[in-house]
């Protein structure tokens, strides 16, 4: 099933990413490769790629099951899969490095990063730091549908002049903060999709290069991310294409039980928009481990493209209102530290980076499935065993 029909309800990304595997819930196994087979068998995705790494080297990593529940072609180590939302904290890594590099400012006011751009008098003050931390007031647009706020013809119409997707997301920042804010800048978390989207446009409009190609220059390439690219889902390479991981969505009934349904989500507005948010960004679960090891040296000290206490500042939560969320990160105390962590997706495939500073352990994963709304979710218990299996070989 591909989904583009202006009826739909479209899910771009889950809310915000709060929901936990349960706290004594992990997976007991001896290889990264056991712990795969285990996840599969809950019946919750056709396949699953996971990376297991600590102090840099890679533990463990697997890849189980079927590119798509029609075939049986099997997973690899090379194919592509969306990573939804985690695309947050690489959008704002980005603009890290922008702002070290004195193109933009952390206080930098939406009314100076879009000087062309009407707003409301109550956004002219909210800064970059606040749309990066979810706390600048304007509406989430986390969805596309009748019960979402923004609906599929509000984005068609948005973006129907655009040329580009720097031009749609220009346009679509008018939209954005013309409409009534959700709260004082700085005071209310509100998990945005637009926030994202309005500080990609903020700094494409400072450095005249497209969203793009700032990321592939200054995230993808300087990490190695080969394999990372913007697409929409089917293209010759891409997730949904042949030879390549195909997206489904799971029913609702519980246990584990439920039939996949191939599923790919196409709507071209959101595309061209949503990119800075995490709409159509694919990689190798490799290379989604390796921005995340690229994070935990940052924060040790060990990676010096951002300075230590700039990447902290990534992942530490904004002053007032944001609670436990940083700049594309959240944070939680699970086994003994405090662990960053994002998910994500478009509900057709679901992603999970974890990154632990103190045990040095980072581990990747993801489904070829929409995360499940009735049950806990065997990809984030993965993970989360995962972790617990990479702390325990930490002195051995």
């Amino acid at each position: 099933m591909v989904c583009s029909v202006l009826g739909y309800s479209l899910l771009l990304t889950n809310l915000a990413p709060t929901a936990l595997a349960q706290e004594d819930r992990y997976y007991t196994f001896s290889t990264v490769r056991e712990l795969a087979q285990i996840a599969v068998k809950r019946k919750q995705f056709p396949a699953i790629g996971i990376v297991v790494m600590r102090n840099g080297k890679v533990l463990g990593e697997s890849y189980i099951g079927t590119r798509s529940a029609t075939g049986s072609d099997q997973v690899t180590a090379n194919d592509r899969w969306l990573v939804g939302s985690i695309t947050k904290a690489m959008t704002a890594t980005m603009i890290a490095k922008l702002i070290s590099n004195g193109k933009l400012q952390w206080n930098q006011k939406l009314s100076d990063g879009l000087p062309n751009v009407p707003m409301k008098v109550e956004y002219r003050n909210a800064t970059l730091h606040q749309l990066l931390s979810h706390v600048s007031g304007v509406q989430a647009d986390t969805g596309i549908g009748l019960n979402s706020t923004i609906t599929p013809a509000e984005m068609v119409k948005i973006t129907s002049k655009a040329s580009t997707p720097t031009i749609a997301r220009s346009e679509y920042a008018k939209h954005l903060l013309s409409r009534q804010p959700v709260g004082k800048p700085g005071l209310q978390f509100e998990y945005s999709n637009g926030g994202y989207a309005v500080a990609g446009s903020i700094a494409e409009h400072k450095t005249k290069m497209s969203f793009e190609t700032l990321m592939q220059d200054l995230v993808f390439g300087h990490i190695g991310m080969k394999s990372a690219r913007f697409c929409s889902p089917g293209e010759t390479g891409m997730p949904g294409a042949a030879k390549q991981p195909m997206g489904h969505t799971l029913a609702a009934n519980g246990n584990g039980k439920s039939p996949f349904s191939p599923y790919l989500f196409q709507f071209k507005p959101a595309y061209m928009v949503f990119g800075p948010a995490g709409i159509g960004t694919a990689m190798t679960v490799m290379d989604l481990a390796r921005f995340g090891q690229y994070q935990l040296d940052g924060l040790n000290g060990k990676n010096r493209y951002l300075t230590q206490s700039e990447f902290r500042r990534l992942h530490t939560p904004y002053a007032a209102g944001a609670k436990n969320y940083g700049c594309g990160w959240v944070f939680v105390d699970r086994l003994g530290e405090t662990a960053s962590f994002h998910n994500g997706s478009d509900g057709s495939f679901y992603s999970y980076l974890i990154v632990l500073p103190k045990s040095r352990v980072v581990v990747a994963a993801i489904a070829n499935c929409g995360p499940p709304t009735d049950e806990e979710s065997a990809l984030e218990t993965a993970a989360w065993s995962g972790v617990k299996w990479a702390r325990s070989r930490i002195d051995k």
